[in-house]
């Protein structure tokens, strides 16, 4: 058997993470802080110019629309944007809209763009998605919308023409490129929190009530555990678990899973996301988006219908093994030529 990695002059722990490439000291990985592993934003390819516009648009009064995705990291995305907005800004001109998996597929279409400026908006922040919407960006622009494109996806050839185009895949001068993308809705977040809240408790009550939802969006969405990513989703499942000041919605959303003690990457990847997934997978992601969105008897209509969905997600799912195990030659090892 070779051996990947040995030094026996550095501990276990030192050499179990240089066989996964992770350098630094022990206590930066296991202990992430701001102060070790926070990355600048402004240093995210045109996020002053974002930031600007999102503060012309606040002090104009403009209307501002999210246009985010189907799964979990997009709605978490819209979902943090939009709490933010509206409790820590008191900004009540803002709205979502997701597409339909079903209808739609993936990202931001120019039917989108044409019911946004229907309703008199003057600025869309895309989250999750984007950076291949080169011909959209260019309608926007046609039709009168400044358009801010925040993503994680890695892009084309071209990078599309619009106002700004936030996303580490396209930022030389940012280190970090494994962020989801409601880890890139936060830095606009974290941004305007400077900017806008002063004073010291206001804003640990932010990240308080913000880091949980960036926890959920970025274990759901597979991106690796490092860096910034394992700073976020740490600070946040640790709030989550103090269970004070955290998104209501989040904390009578365990309840209905009946987790009670603290939870654990294992718990969103395995209990959460799979049930936020299922609206947009199977139906509308608005059935997912509202049991974050409302809390009270109403989100408990929501969760009691994103339940149904998922249930009848893993039924469709088991249905479709049984489906295959039949046409498969398991003599052969191979599927069968006759599948269509």
């Amino acid at each position: 058997m070779d051996i990947i990695y040995d030094n026996p002059n550095e501990d276990l722990l030192q050499r179990l993470l240089k066989i996964r490439k992770i350098d630094g000291s022990i206590d930066d990985f296991l202990n992430p802080t701001f102060t070790n592993s926070w990355i600048d934003p402004y240093l995210l390819n045109d996020f002053e110019i974002a930031i600007h516009r999102i503060q012309k648009a606040i002090k104009n009064n403009e209307k501002i629309v999210i246009l985010g995705d189907y799964d979990v990291d997009g709605i978490t995305s819209s979902f943090l944007l939009y709490k933010f907005f509206t409790i820590f800004l008191n900004y009540k001109k803002i709205s979502i809209r997701l597409p339909n998996r079903l209808t739609d597929g993936y990202g931001m279409k120019k039917h989108h763009l044409d019911e946004i400026k229907s309703v008199g908006a003057d600025l869309v922040i895309t989250v999750d998605n984007g950076i291949t919407c080169i011909k959209e960006a260019e309608y926007a622009s046609k039709i009168g919308l400044d358009l801010i494109i925040t993503d994680h996806h890695k892009a084309l050839d071209q990078i599309p023409k619009t106002l700004a185009v936030v996303n580490p895949q396209i930022s030389p001068n940012y280190s970090f490129k494994g962020i989801a993308g409601v880890g890139v809705a936060f830095k606009i977040a974290s941004a305007l929190i400077k900017i806008y809240i002063k004073d010291i408790n206001r804003k640990k009550i932010a990240l308080n009530y913000l880091l949980p939802i960036v926890a959920i969006g970025t274990v759901a969405d597979c991106v690796p555990l490092l860096g910034e990513n394992r700073l976020m989703t740490k600070m946040g499942i640790d709030y989550i678990n103090t269970k004070k000041l955290i998104p209501k919605s989040i904390s009578n959303f365990l309840s209905f899973l009946n987790i009670k003690n603290n939870i654990e990457t294992f718990h969103i990847g395995f209990m959460i996301a799979p049930r936020i997934n299922a609206g947009g997978r199977m139906q509308s992601p608005y059935d997912s988006l509202n049991c974050l969105i409302y809390s009270g008897d109403k989100q408990k209509k929501h969760l009691e219908n994103i339940e149904k969905i998922n249930n009848d997600r893993k039924k469709s799912q088991d249905d479709g093994y049984k489906e295959i195990d039949k046409i498969i030659d398991k003599s052969k090892k191979s599927f069968d030529s006759t599948i269509k």
